[in-house]
């Protein structure tokens, strides 16, 4: 039997993490994240933002806390059945995260046509 998915559990974890550590900081940009395997465990995490914003993620400890729970919250949604846990993007902007579930094929679509590897046709 599997948990009944509760859909603002993932929202708040991210907003609990953004208050304690990005709270006076306007970080803006993307970031993309997937597992490469069936495991459905974090193996990519790839940035879309200025170098500042990175460092500000990573220097003020929030980076050091994100991963996990994109790992967590991953095998959280394959536990309670829901779709495209494998992989997803956050959107930072205006103090705010939001998160969007898209699956790792879709998402590594997305990161090569973002770096310019691939055009879609």
């Amino acid at each position: 039997m599997s948990e009944v998915y509760d859909v603002g559990f993932e929202q708040a974890r991210l907003d609990q993490l953004r208050e304690k550590y990005l709270e006076d900081l306007n970080i803006q940009g993307e970031l993309y994240f997937y597992a490469c395997l069936d495991e459905v465990r974090l193996d990519v995490v790839t940035p879309f933002m200025s170098d500042e914003a990175g460092i500000h993620m990573k220097d003020s400890g929030f980076r050091y806390f994100l991963y996990p729970l994109l790992d967590d919250l991953m095998m959280y949604r394959k536990r309670c059945g829901e779709s495209d846990c494998t992989g997803g993007f956050l959107r930072f902007s205006n103090e705010s995260i939001q998160l969007t579930w898209i699956g790792s094929e879709e998402c590594q679509r997305s990161i090569e046509e973002r770096r310019g590897w691939v055009v879609r046709s």
